[in-house]
């Protein structure tokens, strides 16, 4: 027969296993049927979980819904807390030593909890299905930079693209940098139908290519955003080697560019709040040989279908009188292959330097429409360039000035020394395809609609007297010798073409003139003559 003392102990064991809690954790299954709650399940506080326990908990997450996880744990240093998310993403918490709170959202599909106590972990996690229809959409267009703190709560954005590519600004601080996973990435323009392709985090490393037409980024992180600015680009339309730099407005940048394989690189530089950008320094870097270029484009690379490469230098060619170059756009993308190159260029309206003349400059003044063929209500610019130390040899390419439907277009060029303006034309009207004239200025403006398009290649020569004979005709097209044009749109060299016998030529400093013909007589009509006078003094002599 059993004693007491065995009896007792059986009971004991017995009422432990009957009536102990065998799994503080509660491990489970849950979906939308239950669509918030607390784990463990059905406690409501921290809950302390025995050593050597691991807590599991399964959720599903269906379409048009994200589930929130926030979790206040104290752990030690060997305990840990690891949510993981349909892709395998894992976000783990091993922070110990204090209370902690920390809070993550699961897209659609499958999501694991898993606590693992090691230390007698305590931890208590809220979970809630937010519904996704209650979210607004805002739409940036393809080649458009964002910056993502502009996401407010139950908003998101959509990029359209042919397989939109993100590139994250190259300028982004450490800081600003911290809360990209937060940015999560779906592959449809409505939320509650599109599959979670992951987060913004994978731009800390380099460009995120996806393969569908429209791409949504939301941020489900209340008052957790990040100053980062990305770019959308159509992935077809940039190069393998990609950049974005965005600019300070009103500063001087320069940066280093290298490439030596065998496809062209590319990097759009923009500005948030300018549209003006001076080209300031290019050097390239002579001591590799090099058959490569640099070509300037408006606008990023989805952007620009319809524009053409309005700069071109290359090693071999290139000279420092080709700048400083006036952008009038606040972005462009810069080409460039198989060389070794640095750009310097000033963001901003306060550049200066621009408009001063100097003995063998070259540049091209253009309208904003060859930068941005989405300039609306069209542009203007109004440039003076002067030096009054010495006189220059001014010459303007014409040939490519093509003013659209409104008659209100108009371009006007002067060239003069102080009060005195000796070349005065104004197109519509004046006909010469290539202007030269001397002075200490030359001024151009024009006011024009979208559809004008003005590429005009300039040269500045020494105008010393005794050094030019060079003339502007306003009738005929001057014989001067065309200048090479730094476009790669414009035409190396035009044939002058005769108009007319009786051309009125302006030469700079002095009044107009109209040139005549020589009246000149035949040895025939000489001889009649002669004859004449002979006999009517003989008649006079007789009668």
């Amino acid at each position: 027969m059993l004693s007491r003392k065995t009896v007792l102990l059986v009971l004991l064991v017995f009422l432990h296993y009957c009536y102990a809690d065998d799994d503080p954790c509660n491990s489970g299954s849950f979906n939308t049927s239950t669509l918030s709650g607390i784990l463990p399940y059905k406690y409501k506080d921290l809950v302390q979980i025995p050593n050597g326990t691991v807590c599991i908990y399964n959720f599903t997450v269906p379409w048009s819904y994200v589930l929130e996880l926030k979790t206040d744990y104290y752990m030690r240093d060997t305990d840990k807390i690891t949510i993981t998310n349909n892709l395998g993403e894992q976000q783990v918490y091993t922070s110990s030593g204090a209370l902690f709170e920390n809070t993550y959202f699961c897209p659609k599909g499958f999501c694991q909890v898993k606590v693992e106590s090691n230390s007698k972990a305590s931890f208590m996690t809220y979970f809630n299905y937010r519904y996704l229809s209650n979210y607004t959409s805002d739409t940036v267009m393809s080649g458009d930079w964002y910056q993502l703190n502009g996401l407010v709560p139950y908003h998101y954005i959509i990029y359209y693209c042919s397989n939109v590519a993100f590139t994250l600004d190259q300028n982004t601080s450490p800081d600003s940098m911290q809360n990209l996973a937060n940015y999560y990435i779906y592959d449809s323009p409505n939320l509650s139908n599109g599959e979670y392709l992951g987060t913004l985090a994978s731009l800390k490393n380099s460009t995120i290519y996806t393969t569908v037409v429209f791409v949504s980024v939301v941020n489900f992180y209340a008052g957790l955003d990040s100053d980062a600015y990305i770019i959308g680009n159509d992935a077809s339309q940039i190069p393998s080697n990609y950049q974005f730099i965005l600019t300070t407005p009103e500063t001087m940048g320069s940066y280093q560019f290298s490439s030596y394989v065998n496809n062209e690189a590319a990097v759009t530089f923009g500005c948030q709040g300018c549209d003006q950008h001076y080209l300031d320094k290019l050097m390239f870097d002579t001591s590799v040989a090099s058959n490569g270029y640099v070509g300037i484009q408006g606008r990023s690379p989805s952007q620009s279908y319809s524009l053409d490469k309005v700069l071109f230098y290359q090693p071999t060619t290139f000279s420092s009188n080709q700048l400083p170059q006036f952008i009038e756009n606040r972005e462009f993308t810069v080409y460039y292959y198989k060389t070794n190159f640095t750009i310097q260029f000033y963001s901003g309206k306060n550049y200066t330097g621009y408009q001063t003349s100097f003995v063998g400059r070259e540049g091209l003044i253009a309208s904003n429409t060859i930068w941005n063929r989405e300039q609306w209500d069209g542009g203007s610019f109004n440039f003076t360039f002067s030096n009054n130390s010495q006189l220059f040899e001014y010459r303007i390419n014409m040939t490519n000035l093509h003013f659209g439907n409104n008659d209100t277009d108009r371009l006007y060029l002067s060239i003069g020394t102080g009060d005195t303006t000796a070349v005065s034309l104004t197109w519509p009207g004046a006909m010469p395809t290539y202007v030269t004239g001397v002075g200490s200025w030359m001024a151009v403006e024009s006011h024009y609609s979208l559809q004008t398009i003005i590429m005009l290649p300039f040269e500045m020569r020494d105008g010393t007297p005794n050094t030019t004979t060079a003339q502007t005709s306003t009738t005929a097209v001057v014989t001067t010798t065309p200048m090479a044009s730094t476009t790669t749109v414009l035409p190396t060299t035009t044939p002058p073409i005769t108009m007319g016998p009786l051309p009125t030529v302006v030469m700079a400093n002095s009044s107009t003139v109209t040139s005549t013909l020589a009246t000149t007589t035949s040895k025939a009509d000489s001889v009649s003559l002669n004859f004449l006078v002979l006999f009517s003094l003989i008649a006079s002599f007789l009668f």
